[in-house]
């Protein structure tokens, strides 16, 4: 069964919920490009160490520093377990959700 989410007959929370989900995104990966950049100038290790270390190229790492590669949790947990980085996500309700007028209708 495949759903639709629609409030009434307009569609256009759905633009402003992608536009909220592109801005935490953003916030997620500079958050993440912060504490690693922070934590390789702490440890004194190049870009170049953290690569060899997580057996990938300089580029890749270049790529993701750089915000223009999505990353997965997976590469997340590398390059914690690599650098020691204790990296926690938190969860708050957010001051009002996108999603309070949408109802989800069989299609």
């Amino acid at each position: 069964m495949k759903m639709d989410f629609v409030q009434g007959s307009s569609l256009d929370n759905l633009s402003n919920l992608t536009r909220t989900y592109e801005d935490k995104l953003r916030d997620f990966e500079m958050d993440f490009i912060f504490a690693v950049e922070d934590k390789l100038d702490e440890l004194g290790i190049s870009r170049a160490d953290l690569a060899d270390k997580l057996g990938c190229s300089g580029n890749q790492i270049s790529r993701i520093l750089s915000g223009s590669e999505n990353i997965s949790l997976e590469t997340v947990a590398k390059f914690s377990a690599v650098l020691g980085l204790d990296i926690h996500f938190t969860s708050e309700p957010a001051e009002e959700s996108q999603f309070t007028d949408l109802q989800a209708r069989p299609q």
